[in-house]
């Protein structure tokens, strides 16, 4: 099959209208809905939402396992969707995913030199020479000392160190688009800054593009330049991260945030600041999904499927017929009540 070439983009990577269907035995879930996103090269983009909006099928999706069911993903001038096997396979070194578990997703009988130099070895990148260099710097880059690291089994480290190994493999075959599923989660809490300081500095050194999936707010605030929020599936904001964590616009944004606990006030966190179950993904509430736990919904939001469109100067965009706005100080105000 022929490759296609979107033209006219200045994106890393690109996504218009994707979703993603599994059928099973009791009906069809739509796992994502129409989510168009663009991802500038060497920009960082966060993904939250509760378990099972389908963040990481969505990352899965990006890389073509599987296929979405429909919509265009592209990579620079190239569309994924409809490459061959073997023309998708030669864009696999630039694709790369860091998975949640680090240690599951290493093989345990090979040693850490060889299991970083697999990719090199596929492609025969360099001599073996070149490739034994090439190996220990980037074990080096990640952190370990590659004469004490490398003939060790995944069995032999920590779950930090197997993730350091795990994102040195990601990244030794040239990376330019990294998508981390939950990276940080199965880690300590004291290793997880480490390890996202670590992904900062590679990607100041590297150059490529990131896509950090993770439950952690704060986190995301910390490493992504824009965040795109999920639900049941659909993108309901996005916008850059320092004006969606100040003032968010879509009401389940605004509960997602007040879930948090802080220290700078001292008001409680609650575990259901969004009240409410998410509703099933094979039968979801007509018009807005989220209007069944929406202190704000009206009868259009049960008509209508809200689209993104703008808010404000900034490029954010909301999917929401009534967005909160921060600047309204009544509006704020019978927020802070409905909450």
């Amino acid at each position: 099959m022929t490759q296609s070439r979107v033209q006219g983009s200045n994106s890393v990577l690109s996504l218009r209208n994707v979703s993603v269907d599994y059928r099973t035995k009791v009906g069809t879930v739509r796992a994502v809905a129409d989510v168009s996103l663009e991802v500038a090269p060497g920009e960082s983009l966060g993904i939250v939402g509760e378990s099972g909006c389908g963040k990481s099928t969505l990352a899965r999706a990006i890389l073509q396992l599987p296929r979405p069911t429909a919509g265009v993903i592209a990579y620079r001038d190239k569309e994924l969707t409809v490459l061959s096997g073997a023309a998708l396979r030669r864009l696999r070194p630039e694709l790369q995913l860091v998975f949640q578990d680090p240690i599951s997703s290493l093989n345990p009988r090979r040693r850490v030199r060889d299991i970083v130099a697999e990719p090199l070895d596929i492609w025969k990148l360099g001599t073996k020479a070149e490739r034994a260099e090439r190996v220990s710097k980037m074990l080096t880059a990640v952190g370990l000392d590659p004469d004490v690291y490398g003939r060790r089994r995944p069995s032999q480290m920590s779950g930090g160190q197997c993730q350091r190994v795990a994102i040195a493999r990601a990244l030794i075959s040239g990376t330019k688009v990294l998508l981390c599923d939950e990276a940080i989660s199965s880690l300590d809490v004291s290793l997880r800054a480490q390890v996202i300081n670590l992904i900062e500095d590679l990607k100041a050194e590297f150059g490529f593009a990131l896509i950090f999936i993770a439950h952690d707010l704060g986190v995301v605030k910390n490493i992504s330049d824009r965040v795109a929020v999920m639900y049941l599936g659909r993108v309901v904001e996005l916008g850059n991260t320092d004006d969606i964590y100040a003032d968010p616009a879509h009401p389940y944004t605004l509960g997602l945030l007040r879930a948090v606990p802080s220290i700078e006030t001292d008001q409680e966190s609650t575990a259901d600041v969004v009240p409410g179950e998410p509703p099933s993904p094979i039968n979801p509430p007509s018009g807005c999904h989220f209007r069944t736990r929406c202190p704000f919904a009206q009868q259009v939001c049960a008509d209508e499927v809200p689209q993104l469109r703008p808010i404000g100067t900034t490029g954010r965009t909301v999917a929401c017929h009534f967005p909160l706005t921060g600047t309204d100080a009544a509006s704020r105000a019978f927020t802070d009540r409905a909450w």
